[in-house]
C-alpha cells in the first residue's frame, strides 16, 4: 500500500505556498521533487490508486507544500475525479472523465497541478535525458517560467512565427545560462555560447520551458496567431548566435520590423513533446508545408560549419523542392533569399531588388539601383552555394530516417500507404529535382558570380543547361557594367537548356553580331518566343 512510505517522501518535496490563494493558483507551479514520489510507487507497482489512496497521497501532499487549510477542496476534487458522472453539470468536462476505479498517481497529479497530459512522465524523462537531480530540474523549471511565462495555445502550428526580438530574448537566456549546461550527448563537456545549437538548446531551454503546458516555445511568446512572411530552411548544428545574427541581418536589409516581422522556424512553432501531432507520414499534410503556403519568402541559412549544410539534409531538400518549384502548390513560387554567416561577418542575397534599391530605381536611377544591389552583394561567400547547385536529393540525410524515407518516396510518387518502404537509390524525380534546385541557385548566384568573375568556375552555365524543365528566362543587363556584360552573355548562352519556351535578353553597347551569332547557334528548338532588346549597340549590322 502506498500509505506505508508516501508520508517519508512527500513531506521532502517542500516548497511553501501561498495559503491565501485559490486552490487551483497555489498548485499552478508543480514541485518537481514529486517526481520521487511517483517512481517509488512505479518500482512498487502501486502506481495505479483507488480513491482511498489517492486521498491519502494528496493528504500527504497537502501538509507538504503548507495548504492543510484546503481539505476541503481535495475531497471535491477527488469526488470529480472518480465519479465524474455525479459531479455538478458545471463541473463536468471532457478532462474529468475518468472510466476506470484506479487512476494512475501522473494523472491525478497532472489534473491537481494543471498540467498537460503527459507532463509528470516528460519530466522524469527530462531527468533522465540531462542527467540532474531533480531539485536542480525544479530550479531551472522556475527560471524559465519566469523568463518566459505562457500566454496562451495558437491552434494553427502554421501561424506560430516568432520575431528576431523573441530570438534575442531565447539567446540571452542561453547566454546567462549556458555555463551550466553539458552536452548530453557527452557528459562532461561544457556547452559554450560559441558552438551552442538547436540540438543542444532543446533539452536544456525549449522543452523543460515547454513541458507544463505541452506547448511550442511560440505560446510562451504570444496568444494570437503571428502570421510568418518568412520560412527559414535552415540546420539544427548551426550556432545559435550565428543563426540569430543572420534573421537580424535579413531583418535589416529588408527594412522589416525587428518585432512585428514573423519567421516560421521548426524548433520553435512546433509543440516538440507532440511532434506526432505536428507532423505527418505525408509530407505534403505537415506544419512546414502549411507554414510554405503562409509565407511569401523562404529564407535559406547557410552555416559556417559545414559549410553549407541545408544541402546535405533531406528535409531542407524536400523544403526548396516545395517552395520554390512544386507545380502542385496553390501558391506560387516564394522568393529566395539566402543568407549566410562567416567570419567577416553575415551577408544577405535577395531575390531582386530590397525596397530602398526599389525606390532609387523607380526615381529614375536603375543603373544606380544596380550598383547599389551589386556592392550589397559583393562579400556574399558565392562558393558556399556551389553545393546547392550539385544538391543530391537521394543522398541527403536526416535525423530520423523514417522522415528520409517518407520525403524520398513522397518525390518519387509512392502512394501514402507505400512511404514507410525503402525509396529507390535513383530515380527520374530525383534528377528532376536537382535539376531544377541546381538551376536555381544558379540564377541565385549569377549576378554576384559574374561581378566576382567566378561564374564560369562555379559552373554556372553546367547547372542553367542541366535543367531541361526550364520552360522561361530572363536575362536583363542593360544597367550592368559595361566590363561584366560580355561574361555574362558568354555564361548564360552556353546555359541555355533543351526545352525552353521563352527567352528575353536585355544588354547595352557591347553586343555586335559575333554574339547574335552565338545566340543563335545556342536557341533550343522548343523556343516559342524570343525578346530582344538593343540599346546603344551600334556594332550589330543587318548581318547580325
Amino acid at each position: 500500500s502506498p500509505r506505508i512510505f508516501l508520508g517519508s517522501k512527500v513531506r521532502q518535496a517542500g516548497g511553501k505556498l501561498n495559503k491565501s490563494s485559490p486552490l487551483a493558483r497555489t498548485m499552478s507551479a508543480f514541485p518537481w521533487k514529486l517526481l520521487e514520489v511517483v517512481k517509488l510507487l512505479d518500482d512498487r507497482a502501486a502506481a495505479d490508486l483507488r480513491r482511498q489512496e489517492a486521498e491519502v497521497l494528496l493528504s500527504r501532499i497537502s501538509r507538504a507544500v503548507g495548504l492543510d487549510d484546503t481539505r476541503r477542496d481535495f475531497t471535491c476534487f477527488i469526488h470529480k475525479l472518480f465519479y465524474p458522472s455525479k459531479s455538478k453539470p458545471q463541473d463536468s468536462s471532457s478532462d474529468s472523465q475518468v472510466p476506470s476505479a484506479r487512476i494512475h498517481v501522473t494523472s491525478i497529479l497532472e489534473k491537481l497541478f494543471h498540467l498537460s497530459e503527459g507532463a509528470v512522465r516528460r519530466g522524469m524523462d527530462q531527468l533522465k535525458e540531462l542527467k540532474c537531480s531533480v531539485a536542480d530540474l525544479e530550479q531551472r523549471t522556475a527560471l524559465l517560467r519566469e523568463a518566459f511565462p505562457f500566454q496562451g495555445y495558437i491552434q494553427k502550428v502554421e501561424e506560430r512565427g516568432i520575431s528576431h526580438e523573441q530570438l534575442v530574448r531565447v539567446e540571452t537566456f542561453a547566454a546567462t545560462h549556458c555555463p551550466s549546461w553539458h552536452d548530453i550527448r557527452a557528459a562532461e563537456d561544457t556547452l559554450s555560447m560559441d558552438t551552442l545549437n538547436l540540438y543542444q538548446l532543446t533539452p536544456w531551454c525549449i522543452k523543460p520551458a515547454t513541458n507544463e503546458r505541452n506547448c511550442s516555445m511560440v505560446e510562451l511568446f504570444s496568444d494570437s496567431p503571428c502570421l510568418p512572411t518568412n520560412f527559414c530552411s535552415h540546420w539544427w548544428g548551426e550556432p545559435l548566435r550565428d543563426f540569430v545574427a543572420c534573421i537580424g541581418r535579413h531583418c535589416a536589409v529588408r527594412q522589416l520590423c525587428f518585432r512585428s516581422t514573423f519567421y516560421w522556424i521548426c524548433a520553435y512553432a512546433n509543440r516538440q513533446h507532440a511532434l506526432s501531432e505536428e507532423l505527418n507520414d505525408d509530407p505534403t499534410q505537415t506544419s512546414f508545408y502549411k507554414a510554405m503556403c503562409l509565407a511569401d519568402c523562404l529564407l535559406l541559412i547557410l552555416d559556417n560549419v559545414g559549410p553549407a549544410m541545408p544541402f546535405t539534409r533531406v528535409w531542407c531538400a524536400y523544403e526548396l523542392f516545395m517552395a520554390l518549384i512544386d507545380e502542385d502548390r496553390k501558391k506560387k513560387p516564394l522568393l529566395l533569399d539566402t543568407v549566410a554567416h562567416t567570419k567577416a561577418g553575415t551577408f544577405v542575397l535577395t531575390d531582386g531588388f530590397t525596397d530602398a534599391e526599389a525606390k532609387v530605381r523607380d526615381a529614375g536611377f536603375p543603373a544606380e539601383a544596380e550598383a547599389c544591389k551589386s556592392l550589397r552583394e559583393l562579400c556574399f561567400p558565392i562558393h558556399v552555394l556551389e553545393k546547392g547547385m550539385h544538391l543530391r536529393l537521394q543522398e541527403a540525410q536526416a535525423s530520423e530516417e523514417a522522415d528520409r524515407r517518407h520525403i524520398l518516396n513522397s518525390v518519387v510518387g509512392k502512394q501514402l500507404h507505400e512511404l514507410d518502404g525503402e525509396p529507390p537509390l535513383e530515380h527520374a524525380n530525383y534528377t528532376e529535382v536537382n535539376a531544377r534546385l541546381g538551376s536555381r541557385f544558379a540564377l541565385a548566384c549569377f549576378r554576384p558570380a559574374i561581378m566576382k568573375g567566378s561564374a564560369r568556375r562555379l559552373g554556372v552555365a553546367r547547372a542553367l543547361q542541366a535543367d531541361r524543365w526550364q520552360r522561361e528566362l530572363v536575362l536583363d543587363i542593360d544597367k550592368w557594367p559595361k566590363e561584366r556584360q560580355a561574361t555574362a552573355f558568354e555564361v548564360f548562352v552556353a546555359g541555355l537548356p533543351e526545352g525552353l519556351k521563352h527567352l528575353m535578353l536585355a544588354w547595352r553597347e557591347f553586343a555586335a553580331d559575333s554574339n547574335l551569332v552565338a545566340l543563335a547557334e545556342r536557341l533550343p528548338i522548343s523556343l516559342q518566343q524570343l525578346l530582344l532588346k538593343f540599346n546603344g549597340c551600334e556594332e550589330i549590322s543587318d548581318a547580325g
